[in-house]
């Protein structure tokens, strides 16, 4: 299967994870009407890229809650990880760092993101 889109994607997570496991993951509270929200408004998003533009010399840092961040996307101590990802390690793309900021009830330590590759 082609991956083209976030669909896609999850069809794919969803065909190789077991599916108590995908519940876990991919389910919601109660009734689900706050994801449903969610998803509906993430539709109402239209991205417009500009194209054929110099990129060499981009900065995407940002300030959250006073403090500089380099990539402004964060993982939530949420409870369950060690379930969800291999081993004690969270896995994402390469050259990626995750700033530990401390949750008392993580279950994951600070680390550093291994190179993840999708083939």
């Amino acid at each position: 299967m082609k991956i083209v889109n976030i669909a896609d994607l999850k069809q794919v997570a969803r065909n190789k994870i077991p599916s108590g496991m995908w519940d876990f993951i991919e389910g919601a509270a109660f009734d689900e009407i706050t994801k449903q929200r969610n998803e509906d408004k993430f539709r109402e998003i239209t991205l417009n890229p500009n194209f054929l533009i110099d990129v060499s010399d981009r900065n995407l840092s940002t300030t959250i809650l006073g403090e500089k961040i380099a990539f402004p996307i964060m993982i939530a101590p949420a409870g369950g990880k060690r379930r969800r990802f291999l081993g004690n390690t969270i896995c994402a793309p390469h050259r990626v760092w995750l700033q530990h900021r401390g949750g008392r009830r993580s279950s994951n330590r600070p680390t550093l993101v291994p190179a993840l590759s999708f083939g």
